[in-house]
C-alpha cells in the first residue's frame, strides 16, 4: 500500500504541471549498498537530535554495536573487525532507522523529492532557466547530503523527461543519462507519464493465469471461482482498475469470470456467453414491462458499479408473438 501511495502522491504532482504544459524532469535515484554502509554513530548523533530520550538512543547503539565480521577467500581468513555501519537484514528495526538516518534528505530541497526506502525521486519543471537551475541546485544538495553522510548515490541512474528540451543534468561529476522508460517502484513508467505498458504486462498475466483457471477448473459456482480468482489473479493487478483490465481485454477465458454476478437480483430470463447477454421476459402484462425494466435498470447499475459499459449502439429488442 505504501509504495502505491508514494506514486500515486508524487505523479499527482507531476501531472499538474504536465496538463498545464510545463516541461518536467524526473531525476530516478538510489543509494549504492544502502542498509549495508550508513553509519551507526551518524546515526545515533541524529536519535540524538530528534530529541529521542537516551535510554532509547542507548539501547538503539547497544543493538547496533558489538557485531564483528570477517572476510574468508580460498580457505584465508581476515582478522575480525567490528561492524560500525548497516543493520543486520531482514528486520523491521533496519528499515526504520534507515528512514531516520535519511529523514533529512530533503532539508533545503526546493522541487517534489519524494523517498521510499533506497529510492530517491526528484523532480522540477525545466522549461525555463530558473527552473533548470533549481533542479541542478537540489541536485547538488543531494550529493552534498551525500558525502556528509558517508553514502554514496549510484550514479548510473538517470533522467525521465516529459517535453524535456534537451537539458542534462549532473550528479556530483557525472552526467545523467537521459530514457524513456524506467521502472518506479516496480511499476514502468515512460515518458508519456503513461502506465500502458505496466497495464499490458499485468493484464498479459492475469489473462494467462484466468485461462489455467478457465481450462482446469469445470465448476462455474461462484464459491469457487470468486476465491480462486481473487487468490490468483486480482492480487496480481492490484496497481490497475480491474475495470480497465477486463474492459481493454477481448478474450473468452478472461471474459468467463469478470461478470459472473452480473445475474444478481435478475428476474426475467438472461443468458450470458463470453461477452454477449440476453435478456428475455413477457411483455403482455404492466407486471411484466415493469419487471423487464428494473432488471435492464439493475444491468446498468452493474455496469456502473464494475467500471463496465454497455454497447448501447448494438443492443437491440426482438419483440415476439
Amino acid at each position: 500500500m505504501l509504495d502505491r501511495a508514494n506514486l500515486i502522491a508524487f505523479y499527482d504532482k507531476i501531472t499538474c504541471s504536465v496538463d498545464v504544459g510545463r516541461a518536467v524532469d524526473i531525476v530516478y535515484l538510489d543509494f549504492s549498498k544502502a542498509f549495508d554502509i550508513f553509519s551507526h554513530s551518524l546515526l545515533l548523533e541524529k536519535l540524538m537530535c530528534y530529541r529521542l530520550d537516551k535510554w532509547s538512543v542507548w539501547w538503539v547503539g547497544n543493538w547496533l554495536t558489538g557485531h564483528t565480521q570477517r572476510v574468508v577467500v580460498n580457505s584465508s581468513f581476515s582478522n575480525w573487525q567490528p561492524v560500525t555501519s548497516g543493520v543486520p537484514q531482514g528486520l523491521i528495526l533496519g528499515p526504520m532507522l534507515f528512514n531516520i538516518f535519511i529523514s533529512d534528505l530533503d532539508d533545503g530541497i526546493k522541487c517534489t523529492l519524494m523517498k521510499f526506502a533506497d529510492d530517491t525521486k526528484l523532480s522540477g519543471e525545466v522549461d525555463t532557466l530558473e527552473g533548470r537551475a533549481t533542479l541542478q541546485e537540489d541536485l547538488d544538495r543531494l550529493e552534498e547530503w551525500d558525502n556528509k553522510n558517508h553514502m554514496k548515490f549510484n550514479k548510473d541512474k538517470l533522467v525521465l523527461g516529459k517535453h524535456n528540451p534537451g537539458v542534462q543534468h549532473r550528479l556530483g561529476s557525472t552526467r545523467l543519462r537521459s530514457s524513456s522508460v524506467e521502472r518506479d517502484l516496480g511499476v514502468p513508467m515512460d515518458n508519456k507519464l503513461s502506465m500502458s505498458e505496466h497495464c499490458a504486462a499485468v493484464a498479459k498475466k492475469a489473462n494467462r493465469m484466468l485461462g489455467c483457471i478457465n481450462k482446469g477448473i469445470t465448476s462455474r459456482d461462484k464459491e469457487v471461482i470468486i476465491p480462486l480468482s481473487s487468490a490468483l489473479v486480482f492480487i496480481d493487478i492490484d496497481k490497475i482498475r480491474l475495470g480497465f483490465l477486463f474492459s481493454r481485454l477481448n478474450s473468452p477465458a478472461l471474459s468467463a469470470f469478470p461478470h459472473i454476478d452480473l445475474d444478481d437480483g435478475i428476474e426475467s430470463t438472461l443468458i450470458k456467453f463470453s461477452d454477449d447477454t440476453k435478456l428475455g421476459g413477457e411483455v403482455e402484462l404492466s407486471e411484466g414491462r415493469a419487471m423487464l425494466q428494473r432488471d435492464l435498470d439493475r444491468l446498468e447499475e452493474w455496469a456502473s458499479k464494475n467500471c463496465m459499459r454497455f454497447n448501447k449502439d448494438k443492443c437491440k429488442v426482438l419483440h415476439l408473438g
